[in-house]
């Protein structure tokens, strides 16, 4: 189960680094070009949002799969001390 456990951490980790980097990216980006962002019909940030939605979603789905290993590492536990 460390190994199941590591694997998610490391996903999360990475997701929301390369959230967080392409995120300082997009801002650079519209701070040095921002008539580039000017001719489209949706906010420069709308990139961005998109993908702070699936970096939440990500983040979600393992720490939902992290609980639920818990829960039944604690249960196992719990049924072989009686």
């Amino acid at each position: 189960m460390k190994k199941v456990n590591r694997a998610l951490n490391t996903i999360m980790n990475t997701v929301v680094a390369f959230f967080l980097c392409r995120s300082v990216f997009y801002i650079w980006d519209y701070i040095s070009n921002p008539d580039a962002y000017a001719m489209q019909s949706s906010p420069w940030y709308t990139a961005m949002l998109w993908l702070g939605a699936y970096t939440l979603g990500i983040v979600v789905v393992c720490s939902i799969i992290k609980i639920v290993i818990k829960q039944r590492i604690k249960k196992e536990e719990n049924t072989s001390v009686k």
